[in-house]
């Protein structure tokens, strides 16, 4: 009877330790599916960052020249009047110039 006990309880011992061992097996292959994951979560994060990343830039590009195609084109209007202005004062100053020289001439 006592070697019967002996033998139940290290057969209860054994499987005892089998449970633990594939208990450990599990949590490492939980463990490590769960590291995968991670790490593809970590990788998608950060393709998705630079995903959007690019995707900004390329917006404040965009915006940047049309800001710049703007600044340009009221650059011109405001050169253009400036060179209208310098035609008609020139048409004025030679008006001058014309009317001071008959003057003289009318004089001398």
């Amino acid at each position: 009877m006592p070697e019967e006990i002996l033998k139940k309880i290290e057969g209860a011992e054994k499987e005892a330790e089998k449970i633990l061992e594939e208990g450990k097996r599990e949590k490492e292959k939980i463990i490590e599916e769960a590291e995968k994951k991670e790490k593809e979560l970590i990788a998608k994060s950060k393709e998705r960052g630079k995903s959007e990343g690019d995707e900004l830039k390329k917006k404040l590009l965009s915006q940047a020249a049309k800001e710049a195609e703007e600044i340009k084109r009221e650059f011109q209007k405001k050169r253009k009047k400036i060179e209208e202005k310098g035609r008609k004062n020139s048409r004025k100053v030679v008006e001058f110039i014309l009317q001071k020289a008959k003057q003289s001439w009318k004089e001398g």
